[in-house]
């Protein structure tokens, strides 16, 4: 026998509670606010279902009818007329849904067994909505303009807010038998990928043990283009970012059209499939300044003046987490006539193979006026997730500095060899450095020193001759077109 209960008159007009054996609860009424929103509603809560008959919210700043039935792993609901957030406040105390407006006719089914088969019908506008499920991630809908019709969903224009980054979003989704087709485009003054991926990476590891339901996402095809002002992934910021995305049953096709990245351009392509990831890029700069390149690249506070010109080519292919060790290509640097007044390793290169003192006295002193030179050149390769440096010549007009080795993309350590030589005969040099009194004039010192470490803060050690190469050897005779004599540097005091 069902059971009823009426609420004090004078907390609310009328609502009638009914439940029976079945487990099933009816509350029907109508909620009267002394100069507020009039709330009428029936609906129904059962074991497997929760059903709004009509939901009924009136004032003088409101008149929506909101209809909702979840049941069998289905949602079906319909909203029809106009919700202000003023309406919602005076119902809610802490109102998290809406900020703005609401209007629209508009109804949809979704099935989460099978998203494919859902279905929308209507027009729904709206201004300052948000999302309670998603609010861990930042996302507030500034404004949308939504046209529906079965299965087709046309986006006529979307301002969204996403952590700190503003987009908008036009274009359509179709619902087919097989996936959801995109032809959307999302432009973004700025989108740092960062927060989202350590998101993703935090609900993955907590995802799954206390869900009692998983549900599978459908499969997704179609064209996305991404245009933003700024893109953020981990230390670097490419200015501006244009791409182009196709998904289709095989995989994701992204063609990158527009990347700046420190100011050199990086235009290339990706291919993902289930289990692998092909790439190819082709970064190119010409007559790019030298010193903002090399501040944003190395994170560090550097002066270099110059102008200078790159062209490289990067490919790789493999799973995503052996695909930096898959990297393959070739690059080529060239800088001319500039100066460099502030750069770390140049400067411990200088002190351990005491060319600061060697040079003392001479009308250019490094410390103050920086080194000047002529030319700098590099040419080096991508081999299994190492840049190895086939040959760096600096042709500094007091310093000639040539230089082979690898730095390993994966740890971030360096490796290299290092051939410094001041100009000054030995006549000049056996005055700094009595050890070599023994030696006669004529030929140009050269010291061997070798840089290894992290990236952020090598060693530089002195080297004996012996340890060094002929390949680089003959690399700075070809450059300083002299004969050569190769000392070992004195160990740098401590």
């Amino acid at each position: 026998m069902p059971q009823v209960l009426t609420l004090p008159p004078h907390l609310i007009s009328k609502v009638h509670l009914t439940w029976d054996n079945s487990g099933q609860t009816t509350i029907a009424g109508k909620i009267g606010l002394k100069e507020g929103p009039q709330v009428s509603g029936n609906v129904v809560l059962s074991k497997d279902e929760v059903h709004i008959k009509a939901l009924l919210i009136q004032d003088n700043e409101s008149n929506a009818t909101i209809t909702f039935r979840y049941k069998n792993d289905a949602f079906d609901t319909s909203f029809k007329g106009n919700l202000t957030k003023n309406t919602l406040d005076r119902l809610y105390r802490q109102n998290q849904f809406l900020a703005g407006w609401l209007k629209g006719d508009w109804q949809a089914r979704i099935s989460l067994k099978q998203p494919l088969s859902s279905s929308f019908q209507g027009r729904l506008q709206a201004k300052d909505l948000l999302l309670p499920e998603v609010l861990e991630w930042g996302l507030r809908i500034n404004d949308i303009s939504v046209n529906s019709q079965k299965k087709h969903i046309l986006i006529e224009s979307a301002g969204l807010t996403w952590g700190d980054s503003h987009l908008d979003v036009k274009g359509s989704m179709d619902f087919s038998p097989e996936a959801i087709l995109l032809d959307m485009a999302v432009t973004a003054d700025e989108f740092d990928l960062d927060p989202i991926e350590k998101k993703l990476k935090k609900n993955g590891k907590t995802k799954g043990a206390g869900q009692s339901k998983q549900w599978k996402l459908p499969p997704v095809q179609g064209i996305l283009r991404i245009k933003t002002d700024r893109f953020k992934y981990a230390d670097f910021t490419w200015i501006p970012l244009q791409a182009e995305m196709n998904f289709s049953e095989k995989g994701a096709d992204i063609t990158v059209s527009e990347a700046n990245l420190c100011g050199i351009d990086t235009p290339g392509w990706i291919k993902a499939a289930p289990g692998e990831i092909k790439l190819n890029f082709t970064p190119s700069s010409k007559n790019q300044d030298l010193n903002s390149t090399f501040n944003c690249l190395l994170q560090k506070d550097v002066l270099v003046q110059g102008r200078y010109n790159f062209e490289g080519e990067v490919a790789g292919q493999g799973r995503a987490d052996e695909l930096l060790q898959s990297l393959q290509g070739n690059f080529d640097f060239y800088a001319e006539n500039g100066r460099i007044h502030r750069l770390d390793l140049l400067a411990k290169i200088f002190a351990v193979s005491k060319v600061t003192q060697v040079l003392k006295g001479k009308s250019t002193d490094l410390a103050s006026a920086g080194f000047e030179y002529n030319s700098w050149k590099l040419h080096g390769t991508l081999q299994n997730g190492q840049m190895v440096i086939d040959e760096m010549v600096l042709d500094g007009t007091v310093v000639k500095v040539t230089s082979e080795g690898k730095f390993d993309l994966q740890d971030q350590t360096l490796d290299f060899t290092v051939l410094v030589a001041p100009l000054k005969t030995v006549d000049r040099f056996v005055n700094k450095v009595p050890l070599l009194r023994d030696i006669v004039g004529g030929v140009l010192i050269v010291i061997p020193v070798a840089v290894r470490g992290h990236l952020k803060n090598p060693q530089v050690l002195p080297l004996s001759p012996g340890a060094i190469g002929s390949r680089l050897v003959n690399i700075m005779k070809r450059t300083v077109k002299l004969p050569i004599k190769m000392i070992k540097p004195a160990q740098p005091e401590p």
